[in-house]
């Protein structure tokens, strides 16, 4: 009720907070909610309007499926200013970062990177790691 109450405004603000939520349902509608009942419809009214990352997930992996091994094992790709970046003065540098995913799914997501002359880095290589 509190989300279908809500939804617009929150589809417009998503990070309307919840004072802002209780005040405007205290004075439309007289009731008095608790913070935990307006998270969940916020969370609700999101995931109305945006998605289930759960449900979009087990698409992706029913697509992997479908596809044959044979066709597909890996994948490259580069974005033209970086190549472009690479072949004009980069140094002879590679390095490798990481950070832990924190959501839903989590992971590790890896990145090579190198530096240019001015210390500029560009991305080269992107792989998430469950």
């Amino acid at each position: 009720w509190i989300s279908l109450k809500l939804g617009d405004r929150l589809k417009a603000d998503p990070n309307m907070r919840y004072e802002l939520m209780e005040e405007m349902l205290t004075s439309q509608y007289g009731v008095k909610l608790s913070k935990h009942q307006l998270y969940r419809a916020k969370q609700f009214a999101k995931e109305m309007y945006e998605g289930n990352h759960a449900k979009s997930c087990s698409y992706l992996y029913k697509y992997a499926e479908m596809i044959s091994p044979l066709f597909f094992k890996r994948i490259f790709f580069c974005f033209y200013s970086v190549k472009v970046g690479f072949l004009k003065g980069c140094r002879p540098f590679l390095g490798l970062d990481g950070c832990h995913l924190i959501g839903p799914f989590g992971g590790v997501l890896l990145v090579v990177v190198f530096a240019d002359g001015d210390i500029g880095f560009f991305p080269v290589a992107y792989a998430d790691i469950q």
